[in-house]
């Protein structure tokens, strides 16, 4: 049984408390998460060990759930957003099933289609201001037609009222 232990985007003050060549090297030994964010490639461990988690400085969220399910193996996949990665998705493999490769595809696919479904919602979100936009635009259009309309009737019809008299 497979579940979906987090959703990260990098937190801001991560990279920040290390400054210079301490910062490479938090950034090298960082956390799956953050390492995936950084890299944009998958990574597959297969075998997740109490040392393990201490050892890649987990993000704080995601140790609690792995040592109260005792996941064996763990999948980090980037979602990417405009060429670039935008967030990770960390799945989790309950015992005794191990993830393999085939896992690791069908994950990639599923950030990829994610990726894809987030696209389109900006895309959505785009051409819906853009509507609104022009329908605004056609509105006060109406608006000054009908201003500039009522005008040129009322100066023709005071001309056509002078010439007639």
């Amino acid at each position: 049984m497979s579940f979906i232990s987090g959703c990260t985007t990098p937190r801001p003050g991560a990279a920040r408390r290390h400054s210079g060549a301490a910062a490479q090297e938090h950034l090298s030994s960082a956390a799956p998460n953050r390492r995936v964010i950084r890299t944009g490639r998958s990574e597959l461990h297969p075998k997740v060990t109490p040392e393990w988690i201490l050892a890649q400085e987990a993000d704080d969220d995601l140790v609690p759930v792995i040592r109260r399910f005792g996941a064996p193996s763990i999948i980090y996949v980037p979602i990417i957003l405009g060429g670039r990665p935008f967030a990770v998705i960390a799945f989790s493999m309950a015992p005794p099933r191990v993830y393999n490769e085939h896992d690791l595809v069908f994950a990639e696919e599923l950030a990829r289609r994610a990726s894809t479904a987030m696209h389109n919602a900006e895309l959505f979100q785009t051409a819906k201001k853009e509507r609104e936009r022009a329908e605004e635009a056609a509105t006060l259009r109406e608006r000054l037609v009908a201003i500039v309309g009522t005008t040129c009737a009322t100066r023709f019809r005071r001309s056509a009222w002078r010439r007639s008299r």
